[in-house]
This record gives structure tokens, sequence and C-alpha cells, in this order.
């Protein structure tokens, strides 16, 4: 089609109509463009051929499962809910936080008696220790 055009638009140039020969220049435009997308489309089929996919037999024996898991990504949120559900009256949230012993243990050990955390009791602990002579 691109083709037909071009040789029209030549053919009207060459009598004389300016008119006739810019028309046929349009069209021959659009046949070319119409043909490259053509071009490219074929291209693409071959390069990425549509499959199916056919589901194989299960082997006796073999299945599938999932593993559902957690993880915290905003602990900031999960306090501040677990806060306000134990305002509340539901304890369900606070079963999810942990306090950090070895930390607290570490404030014990450094402030002793000094140190004071909202829901936390420091406390001496007495013991035993033996040397040698």
């Amino acid at each position: 089609a691109a083709e037909a055009a071009r040789r029209e638009a030549a053919e009207a140039a060459a009598a004389g109509d300016a008119e006739a020969a810019a028309a046929a220049a349009a069209l021959a435009a659009e046949a070319e463009v119409a043909a490259i997308e053509a071009e490219v489309t074929m291209e693409l089929a071959e390069v990425a051929p549509v499959t199916r996919f056919e589901e194989k037999p299960k082997a006796a024996g073999i299945g599938t499962r999932q593993n559902w898991k957690a993880e915290v990504t905003d602990f900031r949120a999960l306090v501040i809910a677990a806060g306000k559900a134990a305002e509340q009256g539901d304890n369900l949230l606070l079963s999810y936080l942990q306090a950090d012993l070895k930390t607290l243990g570490g404030t014990a050990r450094n402030l002793k008696g000094e140190a004071k955390v909202p829901g936390v009791r420091f406390y001496p602990e007495d013991g035993l220790s033996v040397r040698a002579a």
C-alpha cells in the first residue's frame, strides 16, 4: 500500500498536480507507519510466542504447603496499639511485646538504685563470692 501510494504521488507530481501529490505522499507515509507497526508486531510474535502451560500430573506423596510467618514492621505502632488496648481492658496485644531484660539488667548495674523506668523494679540481689587464698 505504501509503494502504491508513492507511485501515485510520483505520477501526480509528474502531471503537475501538487495537491494530489501531497495527498498521495501523506497516504504513503501513513501506509509506511502501518507497515512498520505490523512488522514489529510480527517480530514480537516470533520472539515471544504464546505458550500454554499444562498441569503436570502430581506424584504420589509429594505436595506443597504454605508456612505463614510474621515480622514487626513498625514497633512503635505495635506498642501504641497494645497500650490503647490495655487501657480498655484488652491485654492480648501486650502478649506480643517483650521487655529487653539484657538492656534493663545493664541499666540496673550502671545506675543501681537511681534507675527509674515505669513498670520496672530495679533491686539488688545478694550473692556469695569465694576466692582462693
